[in-house]
């Protein structure tokens, strides 16, 4: 278990605590596509959800009143195309992306539900925080109140490289990284197992 900055461990979902949060999310299309986007597609969560919020919070260390500005994109009704969908990246940068066919339905179900600029998922991250963590804690996942939304994205990549043969170029596009250093850590963990069978071949 990966031990996060505050010091508690991060969970990690199986492939089969994944299928159930996804069952259980089916009643509610918002939470399906969200958790789909992220748990199947590895999407960051600040592309999926968006939210305009002003957040007023006090500083620990002098007690001072600070309003910050919460101002997420998102997927916005007009991002959800025929084909693709519009997703903004870290560092501002925009590009189509297929999400798979289930997901690219489902979202322009809820784009046709939107208005014009409208997000089709008005949440902040934490919102889809507890949202991952309520899924799972009804899924039975055990520590799922240490799940993190950013931990799923790096079991995509990890699923991916192995799916791909640690292709580092494949998994470089399905996770839209820019600098193909960010996929490298993907590419290069090797789980024991990986190591068994790699070297017993040879």
């Amino acid at each position: 278990m990966r031990v996060s900055r505050d010091g508690r461990g991060e969970t990690w979902l199986t492939d089969a605590q994944k299928n159930r949060i996804l069952g259980l999310a089916r009643m509610v299309p918002r939470d399906e596509l969200l958790l789909g986007l992220q748990l199947e597609r590895g999407w960051r969560i600040g592309s999926i959800v968006g939210c305009h919020n002003r957040v007023t919070y006090t500083r620990k260390r002098t007690g001072e009143k600070v309003v910050c500005i919460v101002d997420l994109p998102g997927i916005r009704k007009e991002d959800v195309g025929p084909e693709t969908i519009m997703v903004r990246f870290k560092g501002g940068r925009t590009e189509a992306d297929y999400p798979g066919k289930k997901w690219l339905r489902l979202a322009q179900r809820l784009a046709s539900k939107t208005e014009e600029g409208e997000r089709i998922i008005p949440l902040s991250e934490w919102h889809s925080t507890n949202i991952l963590r309520k899924y799972a804690r009804l899924a039975g996942v055990p520590n799922w109140d240490r799940l993190h939304n950013h931990r799923q994205r790096a079991y995509f990549g990890t699923f991916w490289a192995r799916k791909t043969g640690r292709d580092p170029w494949k998994v470089q596009s399905l996770m839209g990284h820019k600098d193909l250093r960010a996929t490298e850590v993907y590419v290069k963990q090797l789980s024991l197992e990986e190591k068994k069978k790699l070297l017993d071949k040879s």
